[in-house]
């Protein structure tokens, strides 16, 4: 697999708004973010955002630094898992079946957890599938988030105090087009058992 490296758009000289800018002009729905939790009310409504508004967040949520994106017509593949190895099947699997569909982008945050990115024009409820580890954890799990979930794209991590990074490209420098699509049926056939759906 390609060399982990920090996101593009994530160094020093980058303010949080241009990602958004750069976000936004790939196509997708960017929120500012404090941490994990959107900055906004109604955050799961900016789906028409625009330049004026996300220039105007910095006003408003100053210390919101970190970007997500809407995951209504962007479902994203939520890796929850602690054992490397099992992280990192689950990443080649999906690498088997759509690479030859699109880009495949691999967001990393507390690694081995990682998230991959796709594109819907057809939106769909969060899939959930819990896991249970061989030492009888339960905590870990997969989702595919979809319609009136966000996740974090660019910013500093919470827990590890560093910078969210990527497996080769970064979403803010790929158009949306350019992921591969999936429709709700494809996203339950993946090789898992679709348990929960909330």
């Amino acid at each position: 697999m390609p060399r982990l490296r920090p996101a593009p758009c994530a160094d020093d000289t980058t303010s949080a708004t241009a990602t958004r800018l750069r976000l936004l002009a790939g196509g997708y729905c960017p929120i500012p973010v404090y941490g994990k939790n959107p900055a906004p009310k109604a955050w799961e409504t900016k789906t028409e955002t625009n330049q004026g508004e996300i220039e105007l967040w910095a006003t408003m949520w100053p210390a919101a630094n970190n970007t997500g994106i809407l995951n209504a017509r962007n479902p994203c593949l939520d890796i929850d898992i602690l054992e490397p190895e099992a992280a990192e099947a689950v990443e080649l699997v999906v690498r088997e079946r759509f690479e030859e569909a699109g880009a495949i982008l691999v967001r990393f945050g507390r690694s081995p957890k990682r998230a991959i990115f796709f594109r819907t024009d057809e939106p769909f409820k969060k899939i959930a599938v819990n896991l249970v580890a061989p030492n009888g954890d339960t905590r870990q799990k997969i989702e595919f988030l979809g319609d009136g979930q966000q996740v974090v794209v660019d910013g500093i991590h919470p827990d590890t105090g560093k910078p969210y990074y990527w497996h080769g490209a970064a979403l803010c420098g790929t158009r949306r087009e350019d992921l591969p699509y999936i429709r709700e049926a494809g996203a339950g056939e993946l090789p898992w058992r679709r348990t929960k759906r909330r």
